[in-house]
């Protein structure tokens, strides 16, 4: 959804001048002198009255309303009334094993990584730090009695502690002085006095299950100013700190997704202060994301509302999706609707925002972050996005007089729209190919367009194993054109051989070397009818793109290039190749 004209943002001498042309063009005002003082007063007077008029006449009839709001502080402090907590931003995490240089035989028993300890990486010359969320206990030594630490999740950010003290019975709101908040690292301690040190943890209430008179919960949600806020119960649904308790918040603020991406990171203080420290990261930063935008609180909100932050219907697991991925697109079924079967099971699929799948310890975090608000014995199982490429030919006919653009800039006009199309308009689940709206979506890129053919190659993909041999079955959701599969990508052996695999137009599929027959080996089937390639037998030596996947390529066997997908499938434009008048 587009944002509309903000009416804040009307420009006062821009409306004065309207109003003037509007004046002109009535035949009696037609020689009036409007720059005169007298009138360019009157002028003034009536342009600023219509602006004021137009911007309260916006914020009690547009800004007033949850679905017609259009300033974030206004739809986020809305969805309260709708039990939803807009998402902040999230830090990029990264895993990273350390080793702890000690050798002495006469080291502690333990050592312990604190949130105090910081890690750092550089991106664009610009350094960010990472912490620990919680002390990490490491036991192990080896025989050089040095620590080793594996598997660590490290976040992006800086903490921030705040204080408030609890004044006299009534219920305060306490301000996170800022905007750059994770509130997922949020902690929220009550300390009992200035005297006392008992300290007592609140936890986020998320739904009515966890209420009670007795519950140490917080609530938390977006003011008029933007900034997020902590609340707590009246000692009917929840605990009610006491008067002169110490509420003390901790968080970090981070550079959400800037941060992404990073894959060197080193230590930047000591471990219990020896400082012989080794950083090896396991999965480099991702996952940070920007605060949820207007069109997704404006749709989340009432999903989250009528699902009351529990797992009950299928729908409801793309709500719990969202509080731990923000940004990441979720589809969920019933596992007696999955292929095969997987009754007792909710299958959940997640493409991640600036990856392509989740990792297995995010895999497994998000599974039990869903296991904890099951109602019932069901079952959450994650898996992965499967993709389907499409690969465009695009052969466009244009009247040079009519742009602005040379031949080559136009094709690069039409490679970039096209993955802009790709990435509004498909790469959700449950999205389908259309190359008619396709063909008119590249007419409308540059005016100087007259027609364009677009030919369309489909593409799936496996992941080569070089231990053994394998087996992979690959749909293409559609009939397929005979001679026209192509399996390409990877190596047999030690040698540099353009190496693939193609059908026979009759159903079989055998290696070609250098374009020669390799042998009588049959290396798999294909289903043309149906659209499905079964590769079998194939161990492959090495593959030549990074994420380790092999290709399998094929063409529609008639006109209709048009494609839908599976329940875990998105759709996504991958090469494009551009003609320029039959180049």
């Amino acid at each position: 959804m587009t944002q509309g004209k903000i009416i804040s943002d009307v420009d006062y001498d821009q409306f004065k001048e309207k109003l003037i042309k509007y004046m002109q063009a009535d035949p009696q005002f037609s020689d009036y002198d409007f720059s005169g003082s007298g009138l360019n007063t009157i002028m003034k007077i009536l342009a600023t009255h219509g602006v004021q008029q137009g911007f309260m006449g916006n914020m009690l009839f547009n800004e007033a309303y949850f679905k017609t709001a259009e300033m974030y502080e206004n739809v986020a402090s809305r969805s309260a009334f709708l039990s939803y907590t807009p998402s902040s931003m999230r830090s990029a995490y990264a895993y990273v094993n350390v080793k702890v240089r000690v050798a002495d035989a006469n080291s502690p028993n333990t050592l312990t990584i604190t949130p105090n300890t910081r890690f750092v990486g550089n991106k664009d010359g610009k350094p960010y730090f990472f912490s620990v969320l919680g002390d990490v206990i490491s036991t192990v030594k080896d025989a050089n009695d040095d620590y080793h630490f594996e598997n660590v999740k490290i976040h992006q950010g800086s903490w921030v502690n705040q204080s408030y003290t609890v004044a006299g019975d009534a219920i305060d709101t306490y301000v996170l002085g800022n905007e750059n908040v994770d509130t997922e690292t949020l902690t929220v301690n009550v300390r009992a006095s200035e005297t006392d040190s008992t300290t007592t943890a609140y936890a986020l209430y998320r739904s009515a299950f966890d209420l009670a008179s007795t519950n140490n919960l917080y609530f938390m949600e977006v003011n008029r100013n933007g900034l997020y806020t902590v609340e707590f119960g009246d000692g009917v649904l929840s605990n009610k700190p006491d008067d002169l308790n110490i509420v003390n918040v901790k968080y970090m603020v981070t550079d959400a997704e800037a941060a992404n991406g990073i894959g060197v990171i080193e230590a930047a203080s000591t471990i219990n202060g020896y400082g012989g420290i080794e950083v090896t990261v396991v999965e480099k930063a991702s996952s940070g994301s920007t605060r949820e935008s207007i069109e997704s609180i404006k749709f989340n909100a009432p999903i989250a509302f009528a699902s009351g932050g529990v797992g009950t219907t299928s729908r409801d697991y793309k709500g719990l999706v969202k509080d731990r991925f923000p940004r990441a697109i979720a589809n969920s079924w019933g596992g007696e609707d999955n292929t095969p079967p997987l009754n007792g099971y909710i299958v959940v699929a997640v493409k991640p925002h600036d990856k392509e799948t989740l990792s297995a310890q995010e895999k497994a975090e998000l599974t039990s972050y869903i296991e904890d608000r099951n109602v019932g014995s069901i079952l959450a199982r994650i898996v992965d996005v499967d993709y389907y490429y499409i690969n465009l030919n695009i052969d466009a006919q244009w009247n040079p007089t009519q742009s602005n653009f040379i031949a080559s800039g136009l094709r690069s006009e039409i490679r970039s729209k096209a993955a802009e199309y790709s990435r509004l308009q498909l790469e959700e689940f449950g999205e389908e190919y259309d190359n008619g709206k396709m063909s008119e979506f590249i007419n409308g890129v540059d005016n100087s367009i007259v027609k364009n053919v677009i030919s369309v190659e489909f593409e799936r993909r496996f992941l080569g194993n070089d231990l053994a041999p394998q087996s992979d079955t690959l749909k293409f959701y559609k009939s397929i054109k005979p001679s026209s599969v192509v399996v390409s990508g990877f190596t047999m052996d030690q040698g540099s051989d353009h190496i693939e695999i193609k059908d026979d137009g009759k159903g079989s599929m055998f290696m070609y070397r250098n374009g020669l027959l390799e042998s009588e080996t049959v290396f798999g089937s294909v289903d043309y009818l149906s659209g499905v390639v079964t590769v079998s037998a194939l161990q492959v030596h090495a593959v030549v793109r990074a994420d380790g996947m092999v290709s399998v390529k094929a063409v529609s066997d008639s006109f209709d290039q048009n494609v839908s997908v599976g329940q875990n499938v998105v759709v996504k434009i991958e090469e494009v190749s551009v003609k320029i008048n039959g180049e």
